[in-house]
């Protein structure tokens, strides 16, 4: 009776499975093409660049340093090369996201720390060097 690769037990040749190679090499193709498309996406729109705003009490436009910015249909297009995944979100919902958290760096919510030790019983922040 055959084994079981991983766990040894015997099993029946109705209840075996194998690999089947060709479908794997195909996925681990696909997989790599995908890859290398959310290289170039990253590479093109996680730059930042100087965007212009509006500023909500003027009205009046001013430049800023910020992330690249497309249009709803080229995130759409752009979305289906990694479906599993939300990689476009609003520039509001980042913007709620980026102002988050920056205010649990600055206060962290209680039960949680950031990512750096503290020292002493003050609770400042010091980051190892």
């Amino acid at each position: 009776m055959p084994k079981c690769f991983m766990t040894e037990m015997e099993i029946r040749l109705e209840e075996a499975f194998i690999l089947d190679r060709g479908e794997a090499y195909r996925a681990l193709k696909e997989l790599r093409g995908r890859l290398k498309a959310l290289e170039r996406l990253i590479a093109e729109l996680g730059e930042v660049e100087k965007v212009e705003l509006p500023d909500k009490r003027t009205g009046r436009t001013f430049t800023r340093i910020d992330s690249r910015m497309v249009c709803v249909s080229v995130a759409q297009a752009l979305s289906t090369i990694w479906s599993e995944k939300k990689l476009f979100i609003r520039w509001s919902e980042w913007k709620a996201q980026r102002n988050e958290t920056i205010q649990n760096l600055k206060d962290p919510p209680e039960g949680k720390r950031n990512r750096r030790e503290t020292t002493g019983g003050e609770g400042k922040n010091v980051a190892n060097v």
